[in-house]
């Protein structure tokens, strides 16, 4: 079984901003309520694994497979279910419109089917909170 759920925010950041949190893969956990940690290099990687542990305990892998300036897709693996996701990056005047699509496959996606409807706007959420004190965290402010 696959599927597929998508949300929208405009996040008070620059494009620049939003796009260098998504590509720091050590900073993921910190706003994506699924992951514990992620091991591997600092800097993005197009097609590097990373290790990676999520909740419940699961162990798997992860991995860019787009960067671009205004785009990011990323996947991941654990036991029982697949996931990618989309990023799409639009600078406004107000900030930064993110969209986010999450697509999940096997057995364990559809046991989480229920919580999958909201969790692209719960992420979103979490990136908006995080993107200012990530900024503050680089420039010393």
């Amino acid at each position: 079984m696959t599927s597929t759920a998508t949300g929208t925010r405009t996040v008070p950041a620059t494009r620049a901003q939003v796009l260098a949190l998504l590509l720091d893969p050590q900073r993921l956990p910190d706003w994506n309520p699924a992951f514990l940690s992620m091991s591997g290099p600092r800097q993005a990687a197009l097609g590097q694994d990373y290790e990676l542990r999520t909740l419940p305990n699961l162990r798997g892998t992860f991995r860019y497979t787009l960067i671009a300036q205004d785009r990011v897709h990323m996947e991941w693996t654990v036991p029982g279910m697949s996931e990618r996701c989309e990023w799409t990056l639009h600078e406004t005047g107000a900030g930064t419109r993110v969209g986010h699509a999450v697509t999940r496959s096997g057995p364990l996606a559809a046991v989480l089917r229920h919580a999958l409807a909201t969790l692209p706007g719960l992420r979103l959420d979490r990136l908006a909170e995080t993107v200012p004190s990530a900024t503050a965290a680089l420039t010393g402010v």
